[in-house]
């Protein structure tokens, strides 16, 4: 029995000398395996065959690199359109591997081309382009109404158009009209009184015209108004800006008229004035100074109440 032992100990170090020998590859009995070879695509490369030793892996014969072989292009002809048919552009495609390399688009069925649009206004609709096939006529995509967007007054002014935010209406002997009022008080900003309206001349500022506009900060007269209705200017606190145009034809100045326009700090009244009202200027509270032309013939009861600022009244200057 431990002679058979000492048989079978003694084969397997021979087996085991035999592969370490085997394993060196100067020594080796190579076992030659085969490398298959790799095809190369239109866009990847591809490797030739190659040999190799399985028992130490000494590349016998080595595998080489093949480019990429790159589409064969192929032309896909364009299909005309017609009015009742759609086509197709040109495209390219691969004839090896089939790739699409220009891709074909759907052409129309009519050949289309767009009306003239009507943008819409602040105030009228407008109208959409009208789409139509040249060849056949017919109406692709029909007119729409766009209507209109509304003014927009943020200032006194329409962001829009511009058009002013004053309302006007026709004096009683019809030869003029007057300031009747504003589209939005809220609205900020300073305010230029146009001289015409309709081509016939703006006369006068209605009674509370500009009543409670808390943001009007400026206000610009020009020389076609003779009167200021009562209460214009009732309640403009934020008003610190007077500007009457030369030659000026104002002549009376109507009841609390700048009543409560606590930011006016000085007002030169034209030539023109002949009457100042009841409470004109009562409470504005920063009026510092006033210049009254030597022409007024009637200054009303209160008229520069709780004035409490007011350290110059200059009279007969004009």
């Amino acid at each position: 029995m431990k002679k058979i032992t000492a048989i079978l100990v003694l084969v397997l170090l021979m087996v085991v000398a035999l592969t370490i020998t085997a394993c060196d590859e100067n020594n080796c009995n190579h076992v030659i395996v085969i490398d298959p070879a790799v095809e190369a695509t239109c866009t990847e490369h591809g490797f030739t065959e190659g040999k190799h030793c399985e028992l130490c892996h000494k590349g016998i014969q080595a595998q080489e690199r093949v480019e990429p072989l790159g589409h064969t292009e192929v032309i896909d002809q364009a299909v005309a359109s017609t009015c009742t048919t759609t086509g197709l552009t040109e495209g390219k495609h691969c004839s090896t591997c089939g790739e699409i390399l220009v891709a074909q688009e759907v052409v129309a069925k009519h050949n289309i081309v767009a009306g003239q649009a009507r943008p819409a206004t602040c105030t009228t609709s407008g109208l959409t382009a009208v789409k139509y096939c040249i060849v056949c006529g017919e109406t692709i995509e029909p007119q729409k109404i766009i209507e209109p967007y509304g003014h927009k007054f943020d200032t006194f002014y329409c962001a829009h158009c511009g058009i002013s935010n004053l309302r006007f209406r026709q004096t009683e002997d019809g030869n003029g009209f007057e300031v009747l009022g504003v589209e939005d008080i809220k609205a900020t900003g300073d305010v230029v009184i146009p001289s015409t309206y309709e081509g016939k001349p703006v006369t006068a500022i209605s009674a509370n015209a500009f009543k409670n506009c808390e943001g009007l900060t400026g206000i610009t007269i020009p020389a076609s108004v003779t009167t200021i209705g009562d209460y214009a200017f009732d309640g403009c606190n934020a008003l610190s800006n007077i500007d009457f145009a030369e030659d000026n034809k104002l002549t009376s100045i109507g009841r609390y008229a700048f009543y409560g326009c606590a930011h006016m700090t000085n007002i030169s009244l034209p030539a023109s004035v002949t009457i100042i009202g009841e409470g004109a200027f009562y409470s504005c509270y920063s009026l510092i100074s006033i210049t009254i032309p030597d022409g007024v013939t009637t200054i009303g009861e209160y008229a520069f109440n709780t004035c409490s600022s007011l350290t110059s009244v200059t009279f007969g200057v004009n």
